[in-house]
């Protein structure tokens, strides 16, 4: 009886100890239900799904330029903005669609320094939340705070991938290479006794491939079309020209002297211009016009324009 009536108080204390133990489990379950019921962070795999608050972003800035400041009228105070073509938000998955960082209203200080920030192939880590899209060209965040260049495996790819030549061979055009900073591609390899540099402006393949086939009849008539842009340019510039050269050299400019200082043109960009091809003929003469130069564009249906 003594031994049974020993052992009571303990059996009370340990009956009560498990009920406060029971207590804790159960509380620790409901927290545990509670944060099973909250909504999962939504995953931004397009500029659409990003949030409209603070996210976190991780971008490869525009190979072909990096950010730069706009300002129209009076203003005093900046627009920069910046292209991203490649990026992560909040931890999602790489993005190829770009969007552009924007930070509005800053001073001159600010501006220099967001064009160091955003350099052309950096990575760089910030926080940012979505703008309307207004007339902007891509979807805009609005840039509130910049943390600093960074490493991200996923946009270590990317760059390999985007600096891997790309090279198109042509009987008539030769060899043509993607300058990926340019955003164009360039016949490197053409005819160099004629000194003359031949683009195509476009960015993917089949563009450029539809471009070189589209020019073939224009450069195989190249030397009508150069005869007539001289004698838009001389129509057009002669009497300045004629002014500059005889301040410059004591003597009178003639027609024969104008035609050959000109030459032929010593650039060719083609173009699509709504789905006809377009091109550009440059001109150049530092005796003719200096530092400058003439442009004159023109399509093969429309002619030159004068």
């Amino acid at each position: 009886m003594a031994t049974s009536n020993l052992k009571q108080p303990f059996l009370a204390a340990a009956t009560l100890t498990v009920a406060f133990v029971g207590l804790d489990d159960s509380s620790q379950s409901l927290r545990l239900m509670a944060k099973q019921n909250q909504p999962a962070a939504r995953c931004v795999d397009s500029p659409d799904a990003i949030p409209h608050t603070d996210s976190t972003f991780v971008g490869l800035v525009d190979p072909s330029g990096g950010g730069g400041g706009i300002k129209t009228g009076r203003q005093k105070r900046w627009y920069f903005h910046a292209v991203l073509v490649a990026w992560r938000c909040n931890g999602g998955p790489v993005v190829r669609d770009p969007i552009i960082v924007a930070d509005n209203n800053i001073a001159d200080i600010t501006l220099s320094n967001r064009m160091k920030q955003f350099s052309k192939w950096s990575v760089v880590k910030f926080k940012a939340k979505r703008m309307r899209r207004g007339t902007w060209q891509y979807i805009p965040v609005e840039l509130t705070k910049f943390i600093g260049t960074t490493s991200d495996k996923s946009l270590a790819n990317v760059i390999k991938e985007l600096q891997q030549p790309i090279v198109i061979n042509d009987r008539l055009f030769g060899t043509v290479n993607f300058d990926r900073e340019a955003e164009w591609f360039e016949a490197k390899k053409f005819i160099p006794s004629e000194g003359i540099r031949i683009t195509f402006s476009a960015s993917k393949t089949d563009d450029v491939k539809q471009l070189i086939c589209d020019a073939k009849p224009f450069w195989r008539a190249r030397r009508k079309w150069f005869k007539e842009f001289q004698q838009i340019v001389y129509d057009k510039m002669f009497d300045t020209c004629a002014s500059w050269y005889s301040d410059a050299h004591g003597s009178k400019l003639t027609k024969k002297k104008f035609s050959d200082l000109l030459g032929t043109p010593c650039s060719v960009t083609f173009y699509d211009c709504n789905g006809e091809l377009g091109f550009e003929l440059g001109g150049w003469s530092d005796e003719l016009f200096g530092d400058h130069g003439v442009d004159v564009p023109g399509t093969l249906s429309g002619g030159l324009e004068p």
